[in-house]
């Protein structure tokens, strides 16, 4: 699986490279779900991205992450993906995952996959104190750079293979165990 899934990484930087900023960040950040699906299917389950309501009161909003994973017809985990991990992202996350935990009544995991870290490690694991996301996981050793960007062909990193198999360990628990 880590061998698909750095061909799909690999293949997708060589067409974005000529993408403007804002299109290779969304392009970065739906490869990050692609990764997901391939990976959730190849255990057996299913992903979507439906939304669920949330309701303070007499408001409602329907939420999500990014990909809702499912094992049958049972909602096991929740996915935010991002292309890198900075600390408003990260904020945003756990904001939507205690919104779904306390609001929408969804007991499941909640956790984030990224390519890159970009948030400092006391803000992370402030944020994460918070106990609404369960686990973060970076696919590439290298910190973002602004000034030397992943998707820049002298900047382009492989999926670290160790950073890789602890995430695909993790879903395969996660699976295993629903």
């Amino acid at each position: 699986m880590y061998k698909e899934i750095n061909k799909l990484h690999f293949n997708e930087h060589h067409n974005i490279v000529n993408s403007t900023g804002g299109q290779q960040r969304q392009k970065r950040g739906k490869l990050v779900e692609d990764m997901i699906e391939k990976v959730w299917t190849s255990l057996g389950g299913t992903s979507t991205n439906n939304k669920f309501p949330t309701q303070r009161g007499d408001l409602e909003i329907n939420m999500a992450l990014d990909r809702n994973l499912y094992k049958g017809d049972e909602l096991v985990g929740m996915v935010e993906c991002k292309a890198y991990l900075d600390l408003c992202y990260l904020e945003r996350a756990e904001w939507n995952a205690r919104e779904l935990t306390e609001y929408g009544d969804i007991k499941v995991p909640k956790f984030i996959l990224a390519l890159q870290p970009a948030v400092a490690s006391a803000s992370m694991e402030y944020v994460l104190a918070g106990n609404h996301i369960e686990e973060v996981f970076f696919l590439v050793n290298k910190r973002r750079s602004s000034s030397k960007p992943l998707y820049k062909e002298e900047y382009y990193e492989d999926i670290d293979e160790e950073l890789f198999n602890r995430f695909y360990s993790y879903f395969h628990s996660l699976y295993q165990n629903s």
